[in-house]
């Protein structure tokens, strides 16, 4: 028997199936078991039936793992077991040929042994999927706040196709669609602004706040012509908080605290915002602020260590503590009902001890420096003092006349910088294929895009006709220091 909702590994993302628990069986046994189940969940219950009893059993977990089932001792079937389980609950047991379902008790009575399953939504543009959208996936606002991930890739891990690649480690998490994961392989955009996955060696690929975003879409394949060179696995759509996404419904002013905690690294999450619009509704506007303060993570075991290099073998895993600040301020202005102005800017700073590689662990250190420096300064003579701020500038225009639908013009400008600067210490190790003593990496992208959208009809036919332009500039610095004379003129 396996059950679907299992951890897999961090790679993957534990998905919401109706079949939580697969007895491998031909037939449902009517023969009685001894079972010795504690209380617990009625999940986990349920599934040590199924396994003991040989059975097919078919539930949803998501529903049923905060409920708690009593003990159970003694001999039964495994109807009578589940009936046993279920009772006092808003359950009830079915039987469809030779599978057992447990399902929410309908109203009413029926004597059918047909089974209704609850219907499952897949949204393209909002309400409809066609040959144009197939291949895109969406996080709305709500599903990003149920997930509470710490990073952008954990949030796309959830849809279907993409996989988290990299390490948990914060700036470790890279983005693999159908298969393809190189920084090169996804375009990604917020706001509209272009922004070049991080190609440095050993590092994650983008440093997006997830806290600041509301929405997620994301074109898999090299399908989207706005995409430009590379893109060969998909795009990646970001956009941020707007006013009115927060403003209760008759308001026109209003402010928002919020405090989260993840017991595993006590890390603790502090967001504030002032957000408002006139009372035409022609003019709104957000301040967001939020910070990310916590502990390394906690491990299920101890880290991998065959060779027994590592002196000391800690329970959490090192240089995962968060320390991360970010800004969001965005303007929108309607001018009238044909004009649109729009502009958002977004910074976020993260800083932390690590290693050269933020995907892999750290390098133990040796018993002699421990020696001579301590724990605490011999881990730290591998690591650097690493800053990464990410800022991202768009502004957006949109001229669309009520009367002429062979005009809808668009026009943008952003201008996004990541900027990542490793410090490391007089008594640290340092060599130039760790980055030196200093090293400084920077990417820098400029957009300018045109676009206008035309729509007409030939007879029965319906047609959209989509003209433009689109200017980009990616420039990469990236410069490191060596001290010393042999150095100098590198």
């Amino acid at each position: 028997m396996f059950r679907a909702p299992h951890h897999v590994s961090h790679f993957c993302t534990r998905p919401t199936l109706l079949a939580a628990c697969l007895a491998f069986c031909l037939q449902a046994h009517a023969e009685s078991v001894q079972l010795q189940l504690p209380a617990q969940s009625l999940a986990n219950s349920l599934s040590a039936v199924a396994r003991q009893a040989n059975i097919q059993l078919l539930f949803d977990e998501a529903l049923l793992r905060n409920i708690k089932a009593p003990a159970l001792s003694g001999r039964y079937s495994a109807q009578e077991a589940i009936n046993q389980l279920l009772r006092g609950t808003d359950f009830s047991l079915t039987q469809v040929d030779r599978t057992f379902v447990v399902r929410p008790k309908e109203e009413g009575t029926t004597t059918s042994n047909s089974l209704q399953l609850s219907a499952m939504s897949v949204i393209g543009t909002g309400n409809e999927v066609d040959s144009s959208n197939v291949g895109k996936s969406t996080l709305t606002q709500a599903e990003i706040n149920r997930y509470q991930a710490n990073n952008i890739p954990s949030l796309l891990a959830t849809l279907p196709g993409i996989n988290l690649g990299g390490s948990l480690k914060p700036g470790g998490q890279t983005i693999n669609i159908w298969g393809m994961g190189e920084a090169e392989d996804v375009q990604m955009t917020v706001d509209g602004a272009t922004k070049s996955g991080f190609e440095r060696y050993m590092q994650g690929t983008i440093f997006i706040e997830p806290e600041l975003i509301k929405g997620l879409v994301v074109e898999k394949g090299p399908h989207d012509i706005r995409t430009g060179n590379g893109g060969f696995a998909g795009s990646v759509h970001m956009e941020t908080k707007d006013a009115p996404d927060l403003l209760a419904e008759g308001k026109d002013t209003g402010a928002m605290l919020k405090y989260g905690y993840s017991s595993n690294d006590h890390q603790q999450v502090y967001s504030g915002a002032v957000y408002g619009r006139t009372d035409d509704g022609r003019a709104d506007a957000l301040v967001y602020y939020t910070k990310r303060d916590g502990d390394n993570m906690k491990l299920a075991g101890h880290m991998p260590d065959p060779k027994n290099a590592y002196p000391i073998n800690p329970k959490r895993l090192p240089n995962t503590a968060q320390d991360l600040d970010a800004q969001l301020l965005k303007v929108n202005l309607h001018f009238n009902e044909e004009h649109r102005l729009g502009m958002s800017y977004s910074r976020s700073n993260n800083y932390l001890w690590v290693p050269f590689s933020a995907i892999s662990y750290p390098a133990p250190p040796s018993q002699a420096n421990i020696d001579k420096y301590g724990y605490d300064i011999a881990t730290r003579r591998y690591l650097s003092n690493r800053s990464t701020i990410d800022t991202t500038w768009s502004a957006k225009y949109n001229y669309q006349p009520l009367e002429n639908p062979l005009v809808n013009l668009e026009v943008k400008y952003s201008h996004s910088n990541t900027e990542q600067t490793d410090t490391r210490g007089a008594q640290a190790y340092f060599q130039p294929s760790t980055g030196g003593r200093k090293m400084e990496t920077g990417y820098t992208d400029d957009m300018v895009q045109i676009e206008n959208v035309s729509l007409f009809a030939s007879g029965p036919l319906d047609h959209a006709v989509t003209t433009g332009m689109q200017v980009r500039k990616h420039q990469r610095d990236v410069d490191m220091w060596m001290p010393g004379p042999l150095w100098q003129d590198s």
